[in-house]
């Protein structure tokens, strides 16, 4: 069950990282 966990804060982060990206390009952009 920790892998499981572990692998979906991981998915969860890399989703939220990958939101604050698009709106900082679209912000320069």
């Amino acid at each position: 069950m920790k892998l499981t966990v572990s692998d979906a804060a991981s998915k969860q982060l890399a989703g939220y990282k990958g939101k604050n990206i698009r709106i900082f390009i679209s912000g320069i952009g």
